[in-house]
């Protein structure tokens, strides 16, 4: 298996998303996400986090992993009235 079909294993593996952390955690040279994108393989979501283009983008997801800070709290309305 080649890079570039390794990084796609690694994106179906994480829900269609793919860190360049990860990437490079796994031996990969963090060039071939940018090769990819020309190919229309992955979609960069925001700085260091790609997506496959078949994907649901999930904004929350993608605030998250762009910031390690945050914390969301989803409720249903009906449980404060």
């Amino acid at each position: 298996m080649n890079y570039k079909d390794k990084i796609i294993k690694i994106a179906e593996d994480n829900n269609s998303y793919v860190q360049t952390k990860i990437v490079t955690e796994n031996g990969i040279p963090k060039n071939y996400l940018k090769e990819l994108v020309n190919e229309n393989r992955l979609l960069k979501v925001s700085r260091g986090l790609y997506m496959l283009p078949d994907c649901f983008i999930y904004e929350y997801f993608i605030f998250q992993s762009t910031n390690n800070d945050s914390i969301f709290f989803i409720s249903n309305s009906s449980l404060f009235t």
